[in-house]
């Protein structure tokens, strides 16, 4: 090889390029063959953190390049955009290629101790993203002809923290900034984030998807309530047996991580149920705000179901098992109806059910079927929690399931009835569990009924 000292800076520059080019390939092939897995198992860390430092040079480095290559403006190929060629050439995604080259101007022009920093490996990628965009961030509302001296400044003072501190303390670094340099500009984004709040609900599929904007005062609110429920459940074991503690500090800290967006979601329908049947939100009609589910016999004859009403959005289908799970825990306002239009079709159930516009009403009754408060506070002392095997959920977030359907006889008593958390009760009316009697326990004891999965061979839905 070329001695360093006969070769100017671009020629070992390029040298420099190819050989750890070939050093990296020959690494990578290692860690393919599976390498890593014969390091000892206390040198694994240190040699993983001195790849990713190393990863930081290199992109340092190919960052410098990006910029020198975007202003002499020679392209390969005949491009004519630096960009472009980022996203055909290294094949870089488009913002990433764009940010690259807005990182590359500004820290050639704005930020040239940051610059320095990252080139000799004393700050991380992750630092330079956070330090330059907040600084820029920060400095908007700052008049020009005080903007460099500002930003010099807070260059000075940040520089520090990003080479020894964390990102996240480097972004609370930035955000103190911001608050020294530009109280007004902070004080109006948060009248900004609260007038931008937004939360939209859009049904799809078998669901809705919800997507929105909340201010940091309103998401702490809601975060605070989250927390409280899911943490509660925690606290009593009042959860699914996917969720219970398995004893492994570790393996259950990684399971309640992994699942908390989906039990955030529990926690946030059971609050809303909560305030439902609370009934502190007033009456409408004289009546409390409640959900509604319009079902018609004929239709759950022919294996049709029912029809959820989404506020602003009209209705939905259900299947006939969701069906009968909600009529299990619910009250129900009996209505006589017929059919407006079943025009020539009329013996043709298909034809029947597609061609009918509506029903008129003949006759309304009044509300019957769920638990009295009696009974429900029976089968909360029997059951104490779901009937499930090995699911903890309290009773207080489980509903009342009629084992012989009421709407085809069953009673609404004690010893026809029994508590299964949501999930579980979908499970028995999708026939995923079925519910048998065990003749050694009477009617009303709490082991008297037993769930279990189908018998092999019977087909699932």
């Amino acid at each position: 090889m070329t001695s360093t000292t006969t070769l100017d800076p671009a020629a070992r520059l390029a040298e420099l390029v190819e050989g750890a080019g070939e050093q990296l390939r020959e690494l990578s092939a290692l860690s393919a063959q599976g390498a890593w897995g014969q390091v000892p198992a206390g040198c694994a860390a240190d040699l993983v953190a001195a790849v990713l430092a190393q990863r930081d040079l290199l992109e340092a480095v190919a960052g410098d390049g990006v910029r020198a290559v975007h202003v002499t403006g020679v392209l390969p190929d005949g491009h004519v955009s630096t960009k472009r060629w980022l996203e055909t050439g290294p094949k870089i995604a488009g913002p990433t290629a764009a940010a690259l080259i807005a990182r590359g101007r500004d820290l050639e022009t704005d930020y040239a101790e940051t610059r320095s920093a990252w080139l000799a490996g004393e700050i991380s990628s992750d630092a330079v993203r956070e330090l330059t965009t907040g600084i820029t961030r920060a400095l908007r509302r700052i008049p020009a002809g005080e903007r460099d001296r500002v930003r010099d400044e807070a260059e000075a003072n940040l520089l520090p923290l990003a080479a020894s501190a964390t990102i996240t303390d480097l972004k609370r670094g930035v955000a103190r900034l911001r608050l020294y340099v530009d109280p007004d500009g902070t004080a109006q984004a948060q009248v900004d984030a609260h007038d931008d709040q937004h939360l939209r609900l859009t049904p799809v599929g078998d669901g809705v998807d919800v997507t929105g904007y909340l201010s940091a005062e309103t998401a702490a609110a809601l975060l605070t309530c989250l927390d409280q429920v899911v943490d509660g459940w925690y606290r009593t074991g009042s959860l699914a047996p996917e969720d219970q503690p398995t004893g492994d500090h570790r393996t259950d800290r990684l399971r309640r991580t992994q699942r908390r967006d989906h039990l955030n979601a529990l926690a946030l329908a059971d609050l809303a149920r909560r305030c439902l049947d609370a009934g502190t939100l007033g009456s409408k009609h004289a009546q409390r705000p409640h959900v509604t589910l319009a079902v018609h016999l004929d239709d759950l004859t022919r294996g049709i179901g029912g029809t959820l009403r989404l506020p602003g959005f009209g209705e939905t289908l259900l299947p006939p098992a969701s069906v009968a799970r909600i009529l299990c825990d619910a009250d129900l306002t009996g209505v006589l109806t017929r059919p407006t239009d079943h025009g020539d079709d009329e013996g043709d159930d298909l034809a029947a059910v597609i061609r009918e516009r509506g029903r008129e009403v003949l006759h309304v009754g009044r509300a019957h079927r769920t638990a009295p408060p009696r009974l429900r506070k029976a089968l909360e002392v029997r059951d104490r929690h779901c009937s499930a095997p090995g699911c903890r959920i309290d009773p207080s977030r489980c509903e009342a399931h009629h084992v012989h359907e009421w709407e085809h006889g069953g009673s609404t008593d004690l010893d026809n009835m029994l508590l299964l958390c949501p999930r579980h009760h979908h499970a028995v009316h999708d026939g995923r569990m079925t519910i048998t009697r065990r003749p050694e326990h009477p009617p009303g004891h709490p082991d008297h009924w037993q769930l279990t999965p189908p018998p092999p061979g019977r087909a699932q839905p």
